[in-house]
C-alpha cells in the first residue's frame, strides 16, 4: 500500500507535468494552424495567378498563330507580285520609237509597272509590320511563360512547406495522446474503489485481459469509421450551417465544369495538378482516406444533419476527429501527367443530397 501511495503520488506529479506540457502543445498547435491559414492563402493566390497566366498566355499563342497565318498569306501575295513584275520584265513592251502604233500598250504596261510596285511597297509595308508584331508577341510569350514557371516554383515550395507543417501538427497531436492521462485517471478510479490491494490488482488484470491489439490498416484498405461520441463543437463565432448560403470557400482553384442536377448528384472542380483542397466551411472530419473504388475522401460533419463529402484528393492533411476551421488546407490533389485534375464535391442532408450551388454563390 505504500507502494501504492507513492505511486498515487507520482501519478499525479506526472499528470501535472502533463498538463503543463499539453498546454505549450496546443499553443504550439495554434500557432501552427494560424501558420497553415496564412499559407493556404498564399497558395490560393498564386493558383488563381497560375490560371491568370496560363489564360494570358494561350491568348499570346492564339495571336501568335493568326499573325503568322496572315503573314504566310502576304507572303504568297508577295510572290504573286514579285512574279507579275518579272513576266514584264522578261517581256517588256515595245518602245515608241520603233513600233509608235503601241503607245497604248506602252503606256498601259507602264501604269501597270507602276500599280504592282505600289502594291509590292504596300505588301512589303504590311509584312513588316506583321514580322514586328509576331517578334514583339512572342517576346511577351516568353516573358509569360517565364512568369509561369517562376510562379510554379513559389507554388511548389509553399506546398511543401504546407506538407512540413501539416506534419508537424500532426505529431504534436500525438504526442498530446490522451491514452496515458485515460490509463491514470481508471488506476486512480480502481484505487478508489477497491479495499485491498488483491482486489486492485484483480481489477487491473481483468482491464488488461480486456485489451485488444488494434489491427494497423495496411496502404489501401478502408476502415469503417465510428462517430466521435462528443457532441459536435464548431469553433467560437460560427452561426449554423443553413445560415451561411453565399458564404462557404471554395474548396479548388478552378472553374465549374459539371453542376448539379440530374444524374449529378454534386459538382464537379477542374482544378491543377497538385493543387491546394480547402475546407468550404467548418467542422469535424468523420472520414478520411481511401473508401471503395473512389479516390482519396473526406467527409465532414458540418452540424445541423449537414455533412460535406469530397473526393479526388491525392493526398489527405486532415485526420478524423479533428475539428476544422473553414479555409483550412484539408489535403492536395494528385500529380497528374496531364496536368488538370477532378474533384467531386457534396453536401447531404440526413443522407439525402441538396444543391450545393447556394452555398458556394456559384
Amino acid at each position: 500500500m505504500d507502494a501504492l501511495t507513492q505511486a498515487e503520488k507520482a501519478a499525479r506529479a506526472e499528470a501535472k507535468a502533463l498538463e503543463e506540457r499539453r498546454k505549450v502543445v496546443t499553443s504550439e498547435i495554434s500557432d501552427l494552424e494560424n501558420s497553415l491559414e496564412k499559407l493556404s492563402l498564399e497558395i490560393r493566390g498564386f493558383e488563381k495567378d497560375a490560371l491568370a497566366l496560363q489564360e494570358k498566355k494561350a491568348k499570346i499563342d492564339v495571336n501568335i498563330s493568326e499573325i503568322e497565318y496572315a503573314i504566310r498569306l502576304d507572303e504568297a501575295e508577295l510572290l504573286k507580285l514579285l512574279a507579275a513584275l518579272q513576266r514584264l520584265e522578261a517581256n517588256p513592251p515595245p518602245t515608241l520609237a520603233l513600233r509608235p502604233d503601241n503607245a497604248i500598250a506602252t503606256a498601259q504596261a507602264g501604269q501597270l509597272m507602276a500599280t504592282l510596285s505600289k502594291q509590292l511597297d504596300q505588301r512589303t509595308k504590311v509584312l513588316t509590320a506583321q514580322l514586328t508584331t509576331l517578334a514583339e508577341e512572342q517576346m511577351l510569350a516568353d516573358e509569360t511563360q517565364a512568369q509561369i514557371e517562376a510562379n510554379q516554383r513559389q507554388l511548389e515550395r509553399r506546398r511543401a512547406k504546407t506538407e512540413g507543417l501539416v506534419k508537424e501538427k500532426s505529431s504534436l497531436r500525438k504526442s498530446i495522446d490522451t491514452q496515458r492521462e485515460e490509463k491514470q485517471a481508471l488506476a486512480k478510479k480502481l484505487a478508489r474503489e477497491s479495499e485491498t490491494l488483491r482486489e486492485l490488482l484483480e481489477k487491473l488484470e481483468s482491464e488488461a485481459k480486456s485489451i485488444r491489439p488494434r489491427v494497423k490498416p495496411g496502404r489501401g484498405v478502408t476502415q469503417p469509421s465510428k462517430p466521435p461520441a462528443l457532441p459536435l463543437a464548431l469553433p467560437e463565432g460560427i452561426g449554423p450551417f443553413a445560415n451561411a448560403k453565399g458564404r462557404l470557400t471554395l474548396p479548388v482553384s478552378g472553374p465549374l465544369t459539371r453542376g448539379y442536377g440530374g444524374n449529378e448528384q454534386g459538382l464537379t472542380f477542374s482544378t491543377a495538378s497538385r493543387g491546394q483542397v480547402l475546407a468550404p466551411y467548418a467542422g469535424r472530419v468523420e472520414f478520411a482516406g481511401p473508401f471503395k473504388n473512389y479516390d482519396k475522401v473526406i467527409i465532414v460533419d458540418v452540424g445541423e444533419g449537414y455533412y460535406i463529402l469530397m473526393t479526388g484528393l491525392g493526398d489527405i492533411f486532415a485526420e478524423i476527429g479533428e475539428t476544422l476551421k473553414q479555409g483550412d488546407p484539408v489535403g492536395s490533389m494528385p500529380s497528374s501527367s496531364s496536368g488538370s485534375n477532378e474533384l467531386y464535391l457534396e453536401v447531404r442532408k440526413d443522407g439525402q443530397t441538396v444543391d450545393p450551388g447556394p452555398w458556394l454563390a456559384l
